[in-house]
């Protein structure tokens, strides 16, 4: 028998979330009784592996002369490939971790198809579908701001979500935690930002500018907070208690 302990150690990026070859070794060691690997060719990577999901997103922004956003309509036709692998789930975060990015739309609207193909089948990878989202968002973002004549850090800066607002496309959820506005004001300090933004041809030729755009991540899922509690007790040691994600040993408390 093999026996695979794992603890929970946060973020799966993919790579974890998913069996796509990691059970032949298992089997290996099972029936050999040694360690096995299983290496991929550049070649093998390629074809038997799970790639990013190939995303086709259509995207509307309307807005007020100002530059207040004031609706935004994302499709997104998702590319499965030969087999659903996380189709519909990745697809989601192409709308969920883009469009709540600004708090000031009165209508949105989120929508996606997803396809199979005769190809790779597609999987879980870093970002897990919001890269793809965001990517169009904030290219949309950044046309509306040269359309307008805005500086692109002022737009994001009057739209962009704040904490206390229910963010659009989220499941209704509160924006309970973020400074994402300190976050942008610093980025743009340490980045020089306004004397960067304009692209400058150099001598050889080439053209150098500076870019921004905003992206969210999760850091506490929802519905999957717990709690713990800590009882003291006379003596000179703590007991031992587990939490998921963490452990407390036995310490000795400072004299």
């Amino acid at each position: 028998m093999v026996r695979v302990t794992k603890p929970r150690i946060g973020g799966g990026f993919g790579a974890k979330q998913t069996a796509v070859c990691e059970v032949y070794p298992a089997f290996v060691t099972w029936k050999t009784r040694k360690p096995s690997k299983l290496i991929f060719t550049r070649e093998e990577s390629q074809i038997a592996s799970t790639p990013r999901h190939e995303m086709e997103i259509h995207l509307r922004l309307g807005a007020n002369k100002d530059g207040r956003i004031r609706g935004l309509d994302l499709y997104t036709l998702s590319n499965t490939g030969a087999y659903g692998e996380h189709g519909p789930t990745t697809v989601g975060l192409s709308g969920h971790k883009s469009i709540p990015l600004y708090g000031t739309p009165r209508a949105y609207r989120f929508a996606y198809d997803v396809v199979y193909t005769n190809v790779m089948s597609a999987g879980a990878y870093r970002g897990y579908g919001a890269t793809q989202g965001i990517f169009a968002v904030e290219s949309a973002v950044n046309e509306l701001a040269a359309e307008l004549g805005m500086d692109p850090c002022r737009i994001r800066a009057q739209n962009m979500v704040r904490q206390g607002q229910i963010m659009p496309a989220y499941y209704g959820e509160p924006c309970s935690s973020c400074n994402l506005d300190r976050c942008l004001e610093r980025a743009a300090e340490w980045m020089d930002w306004e004397h960067k933004k304009e692209p400058r041809v150099l001598p050889n030729g080439h053209i150098r500018a500076a870019g921004v755009a905003m992206a969210m991540q999760g850091s506490g899922i929802s519905g999957h907070s717990r709690t713990c509690g800590v009882t003291f007790y006379p003596c000179t040691t703590f007991p031992t208690c587990s939490i998921p994600a963490a452990r407390i040993s036995p310490v000795r408390p400072a004299t």
